[in-house]
């Protein structure tokens, strides 16, 4: 096993454990800083404050200028990814677990009150469908 790396920022305890847990690791991220854009003036066009991650194994981005210093940005962009690829895993599992579900439940037969319903619910349907059709015999249908 490849020991643990530290992340350059620190991180609340829950997201470190999350990281620690997932094998997040510090050399499958790519961190790139450029200039941002947008509102802020002439310090967010000429200082490169913008934070860009990338998680190669999940391939999830992250692109952060919030802030007008690097650092937060940063920090927030940590937080960010760390958050994307935790909400990814959780709905890859739910998934998972959901195909499961339906597995056991296709296999499962129908109870026998059970089938006297659906029955019950076809034969209505049809004689609902019955009453609506026109009758050949019938000579005020066909005006």
């Amino acid at each position: 096993m490849i020991p643990y790396m530290p992340f350059p920022v620190p991180l609340p305890p829950h997201l470190e454990h999350a990281a620690q847990q997932l094998g997040i690791r510090m050399e499958d991220i790519s961190e790139a800083f450029t200039r941002g854009s947008g509102h802020g003036g002439q310090k967010v066009n000429k200082t490169n404050s913008c934070v860009e991650l990338f998680h190669r194994p999940t391939g999830i981005s992250v692109r952060v200028h919030e802030q007008r210093e690097q650092h937060r940005n940063r920090e927030l962009a940590y937080h960010m990814l760390i958050q994307h690829i935790i909400d990814k895993h959780t709905t890859e599992e739910q998934q998972k677990k959901h195909e499961l579900f339906l597995k056991k439940v296709s296999r499962r037969r129908r109870t026998l009150s059970a089938q006297k319903t659906v029955l019950l619910d076809k034969r209505l349907h049809g004689a609902l469908k019955r009453n609506r059709k026109p009758s050949v015999n019938d000579p005020e249908s066909h005006i």
